[in-house]
């Protein structure tokens, strides 16, 4: 019985130390955004319509509840601050197909995926605007040693006011969204993307 007892009072305090362990994670590593296990496949958004983030009413057409067409997917314009502090919002490349990309330099999954996206720009950069977002709450200090010890030569943003991540309800990283020419969102993809998978909806998107 003293045995039971004894075993139950230590998961307790087990239980107790990961309560506060995530507490400070969350407190100390952006907010409420986590970082989900396990690489996903990127989809289109006619084969993944739950995963979209809020975007702006449709004009015309039978809508739902939220007040959009089926295929109506408009990307939400942001600001994101390049290292050196200058301004940048998605609207700025209008016309032109685009790969935004949340993430953080403490999430396992982005750092996971990052090397497939620095191949991504190498091979489609003169097609394709890449934003990285870095929306970690990091310091630029942080993000640039992070990105110098990682030999990455992609474009990188950070999410310092936080837009970008409430304007595409992001909560869990990395978060990757395909906008095309005609500012909709192509497709959206939370969790680690695989570098094929990658290449194959970039591929896609240059196509559509």
């Amino acid at each position: 019985m003293k045995k039971t007892i004894g075993i139950a009072l230590a998961l307790v305090a087990v239980l107790a130390l990961a309560f506060v362990g995530y507490r400070y994670l969350s407190t100390h590593r952006g907010g409420t955004i986590s970082s989900p296990d396990g690489v996903q496949e990127i989809v289109p958004m006619t084969d993944a319509a739950e995963t979209a983030p809020d975007t702006a009413p449709a004009e015309t057409g039978e809508t739902g509840e939220t007040g959009e067409t089926a295929e109506d997917y408009t990307a939400p314009d942001f600001t994101a601050y390049t290292l050196t502090g200058e301004a940048v919002r998605l609207s700025d490349y209008a016309g032109k197909p685009v790969v935004i990309n949340f993430w953080a330099t403490w999430c396992p999954p982005c750092r996971q995926e990052l090397p497939g996206f620095e191949n991504a720009w190498q091979q489609y950069g003169d097609d394709v605007v890449f934003l990285m977002v870095e929306c970690g709450g990091e310091s630029v200090d942080e993000v640039e040693s992070f990105i110098a010890e990682g030999g990455y030569t992609f474009p990188v943003y950070v999410d310092s006011d936080g837009s970008g991540a409430a304007a595409y309800g992001i909560n869990a990283i990395p978060v990757t969204a395909l906008v095309d020419a005609e500012g909709k969102v192509f497709a959206y993809q939370v969790g680690a993307v695989e570098e094929d998978s990658l290449r194959t909806a970039i591929d896609m998107l240059l196509n559509a």
